[in-house]
């Protein structure tokens, strides 16, 4: 099994933040497949106007997840050859150093966590094939380890994780749903939203202002909206056929309070109203191929309620 960068891999995945920190200017970051080459390339948007501010490649064959320091330098989850390894640049793209771990394979999304550390996908190979797993990597990376170890009746295709509030992780299983994790021990607590009518094919995940949970389903092309305390489906927020979206993938709440969503088989990031729903616009112009992940580095941190 390899994990390949483009939209049709479920190991792709997105990482999102939100953060406590004030900012001059909200920029969004963004990862997609350069052509022709088709490896990792990181896209660095203004997050009103939707212009290009710089983009970079890693050097690496892909990259699968991406996330913003307290500081502001951006992070990567990227690859080569299923040897995974996380990349630190400035916003600017400068490279500033790098690391890794024996655990680090077929990496996907990554996320900041209230404690300050990054929180990585991963993919542990088994006698029946792969087995998700949670690294935890401090900034400069001198505190690595398996927070969530690959175990059976957990899960196989971890491809997004988002925490909410200091106490649970919640991580995006393919197959099974949505799974919740205690925050601090990376305890299994159980699926907290199973895989059924409502929600098909997850993508993405991203927690919002309100604190409820909204789940991006790649071939359905919707943004499903879940109540954040009890995991009960609320509605359908990002309707079937909306313009633009198509093949939605990682997805974010930006400083503005709106819903940036990476659709990837169409080339765009796509703004909606952060509580109708409505489309917005587009962001991103023609070089943006293949968007799959996406992130802000400021945007309000609040949790409203509790998970139960």
């Amino acid at each position: 099994m390899k994990y390949h960068f483009l939209c049709n891999a479920v190991g792709v995945s997105a990482a999102f933040l939100l953060l406590a920190t004030a900012s001059a200017r909200a920029d969004l970051f963004v990862i997609a497949a350069s052509e022709p080459a088709g490896h990792g390339e990181v896209f660095r948007l203004e997050e009103h106007s939707g212009s290009v501010l710089n983009r970079w490649t890693t050097g690496t064959e892909a990259i699968h997840g991406i996330a913003v320091s307290i500081l502001g330098d951006v992070y990567v989850a990227a690859d080569t050859l299923g040897a995974g390894e996380i990349i630190r640049f400035s916003p600017a793209g400068e490279q500033l150093g790098g690391f890794g771990d024996s655990n680090l394979t077929m990496p996907a999304a990554m996320t900041l966590g209230p404690d300050g550390n990054f929180y990585v996908l991963s993919a542990m190979p088994a006698s029946d094939g792969f087995r998700g797993q949670v690294l935890r990597f401090s900034s400069n990376g001198k505190q690595a380890g398996v927070f969530v170890a690959a175990q059976n009746g957990t899960g196989r295709q971890f491809v997004d994780l988002a925490f909410r509030g200091e106490d649970h992780l919640l991580v995006v299983d393919f197959e099974k749903g949505i799974l919740r994790f205690d925050a601090r021990s990376g305890q299994f607590l159980g699926v907290f939203i199973p895989t059924g009518d409502e929600l098909v094919t997850p993508s993405g995940i991203a927690v919002g202002p309100d604190g409820n949970l909204y789940v991006s389903s790649r071939e359905a092309n919707v943004v499903l909206r879940f109540d954040g305390s009890t995991g009960q489906y609320m509605d359908t927020f990002v309707s079937p056929g909306t313009r633009a979206l198509n093949g939605p993938m990682g997805l974010t709440f930006g400083n503005d309070g709106n819903l940036y969503v990476a659709s990837c088989y169409d080339h765009h990031v796509v703004r909606f109203n952060g509580k109708t729903g409505d489309f917005a616009g587009m962001l991103g112009g023609n070089d943006l191929h293949f968007p799959t992940r996406i992130t802000s580095g400021a945007v309000p941190f609040l949790m409203a309620r509790p998970l139960k």
